[in-house]
């Protein structure tokens, strides 16, 4: 024998029991387990499992399991804000301890070992207590199905590529390239798609907890037509409605949203209810601390007009402390789309960084120091579509670097000329020195 599989926890109410290990604890659902005994969820803590059995659960005194924590009191602390009843911790030789039960009366054990270096714990999935995130993204996922030939429309085409996909997912993936701690705040259906985007997220290095799971709506997909330099039509499938517009307030890791470095929310996560309520709740949480980016991200498809899309953009920029859009998505925030202007009627809603991208003619930046205008980096342009997510991305990692804006502008630049070099989206998203590569070869 070489070590224990998974544990297997009896539980009367398979739903809530999934929710509390989820959204309490931060559990990672599985799907790709069988049910083997019946009604059942597996879930990942570390590199452990546990198998949520639905039955009728023993009573049998000292039955329980113990789960690793790097700061006891920590987990006690938001746990009980979160109304968890959790004992008092009590020491156990070099360790201490604190228990609680789980909806069906499972005990718990919370198990800290003091002479464990706390950084092994942090850095181990599934764990609630681990350091805050560089970077919480929130908004849409999907699978991106994208031509492997250019130049034909999509009844021409006769092979496709899959690709990891949807603006908030693709900034989280950019971050993680750049070395960044990053989690995205999102939801996949309960199909093969959906455990496409939580494998694919694990292997670019996000943290997948928040992605939770529809058992009704389908994981959306992409189709889009290549048409070099820049002609790249869209095709939508997230019908009846997206998983990700799906989002409720008990989805929301707040603690998460409020201890993150940089916490990201796009426009698109504002066109439906209850994503648009969630999103705002997440806000107000947020409470405008740090770095708040929203992507002003318009897309005229899920809107009922640009009007409704204003009237919801502009609740959210009282929020944020860093607003980024092109031509077309700052004339929808702020009804002008002259770049200068433009800016400054962001930066009168309170906003310490705007970010106006135009295109041909490069980035116009505006903080507290001034303006910077930022020409764009040539390229042979492949496929546009995640120009704008790499240079999100980028933007994060200049930001917690602490960087001049005029660096950050290039940096960001160079990003997204690199990805509209290639294919793929998520794939493509640079290394640092594939950045600084770019940057050389531009002067």
């Amino acid at each position: 024998m070489t070590g224990i599989h998974h544990v297997a926890l009896v539980v009367d109410d398979l739903e809530r029991a999934v929710g509390f290990y989820t959204r309490t604890l931060g559990f990672r659902l599985r799907t790709d387990r069988p049910a083997g005994l019946g009604p059942g969820a597996w879930l990942d803590v570390g590199d452990q499992q546990i198998h949520l059995v639905e039955g009728a659960p023993s009573t049998a005194r000292g039955r329980h399991f113990a789960v690793l924590v790097a700061d006891l009191d920590g987990a006690i602390r938001r746990l009980r804000a979160d109304g968890v009843v959790v004992s008092d911790p009590v020491p156990i030789g070099a360790a201490r301890q604190s228990f609680l039960t789980d909806p069906a009366g499972n005990a718990i054990e919370l198990h800290e070992r003091r002479s464990r270096p706390v950084a092994d714990v942090s850095a181990s999935r599934g764990n609630p207590m681990a350091a805050p995130f560089d970077l919480v993204t929130m908004g849409r996922v999907g699978v991106d199905i994208y031509p492997l030939q250019t130049g034909v429309g999509l009844e021409d085409v006769s092979s496709f590529g899959k690709y990891l996909g949807g603006t908030a997912t693709n900034v989280a993936v950019a971050a993680a390239r750049y070395g960044r701690s990053s989690a995205v705040v999102t939801k996949t259906g309960d199909d093969p798609f959906g455990r496409f985007v939580h494998r694919a997220l694990r292997d670019y290095g996000v943290d997948d907890r928040f992605v939770g799971t529809s058992l009704l709506l389908p994981t959306p997909v992409t189709f889009c037509e290549i048409f070099p330099p820049d002609d790249f039509p869209l095709y939508f499938y997230r019908f009846p409605q997206a998983p990700d517009l799906d989002l409720h307030p008990a989805d929301l890791d707040l603690d998460a949203i409020r201890d993150a470095r940089i916490f990201w929310i796009t426009a698109t996560g504002l066109c439906q209810e209850p994503s648009r309520s969630t999103t705002l709740e997440a806000l107000e949480a947020r409470g405008r601390r740090g770095i708040t980016i929203l992507d002003l991200d318009y897309r005229p498809m899920f809107w009922d007009s640009r009007e409704q899309a204003h009237e919801w953009v502009s609740k959210a920029l009282d929020h944020v402390t860093v607003a980024v859009g092109n031509l077309d998505e700052v004339e929808t925030a702020v009804a002008t789309r002259e770049p200068r202007e433009a800016a400054k009627a962001l930066r009168d809603r309170g906003i310490s960084l705007a970010v106006v991208k135009q295109g041909p003619k490069g980035v116009l930046a505006v903080d507290d120091s001034g303006e910077v205008q930022v020409p764009p980096v040539p390229v042979e342009v492949v496929n546009g579509l995640g120009a704008g997510d790499a240079f999100g991305g980028a933007l994060c990692h200049g930001l917690l670097s602490g960087w001049e804006t005029e660096r950050i502008m290039r940096f960001a630049n160079a990003a997204g000329a690199h990805v509209a070099g290639e294919l793929a989206c998520s794939d493509a998203m640079p290394t640092e020195e594939q950045v600084l590569e770019r940057l050389a070869e531009s002067v």
